[in-house]
């Protein structure tokens, strides 16, 4: 599993090679920072189903890379595990 920290490539032991920093997966708005008060809030309103501009309003950084609602939800899809229809 590549993106989570502690996680492996196989041996079972944290620090190995393989393991790589969740960091850059959670630098949702791409500003280069991990923030909770931006990042973390985007994440959750989608996981709560806002689209569009409810899904960023009043959280984008000014030095964000992704700064449109089309480019944080498609960055926020490739994140988000496929649910098998039941």
């Amino acid at each position: 599993m590549t993106g989570v920290t502690g996680v492996t490539g196989g041996t079972g032991e944290t620090g190995e090679t393989g393991t790589t920093s969740v960091e850059p997966a959670l630098d949702v708005d791409g500003d280069g920072k991990v923030d909770a008060l931006s990042d973390g809030f985007l994440i959750v309103r989608y996981a709560l189903g806002n689209r569009g501009a409810q899904l960023l309003e009043n959280l984008i950084s000014t030095d964000a890379t992704r700064t449109t609602p089309e480019e944080i939800e498609a960055f926020l899809e490739e994140l988000m595990p496929e649910h098998a229809d039941d």
